[in-house]
């Protein structure tokens, strides 16, 4: 195959194509998305921290502690 084959081939076999795409405008996609953000929240100074445990117990308690309210107002509804 000859060089002028193979530039027939590659090229002139889809010069419409070519055509095309680089004398077109394309259509512009733009995407508009309005977000609210926040600022990130000031972290507490490390000597008012607390050890995960304890902070892991609060936890729990604050968990019964509402369960415990759901249940009295369950109560109180019947």
């Amino acid at each position: 195959m000859s060089m002028i084959d193979f530039v027939f081939i590659a090229l002139f076999q889809h010069h419409n194509l070519y055509q095309f795409l680089l004398t077109q405008e394309g259509a512009d996609d733009i995407t508009k998305c309005e977000l609210v953000t926040q600022p990130p929240l000031v972290p507490q100074p490390m000597r008012d921290g607390v050890l995960k445990s304890v902070w892991d117990e609060e936890q729990r308690i604050k968990h019964i502690e509402e369960m415990e309210q759901k249940c009295i107002q369950e109560r109180n509804e019947v």
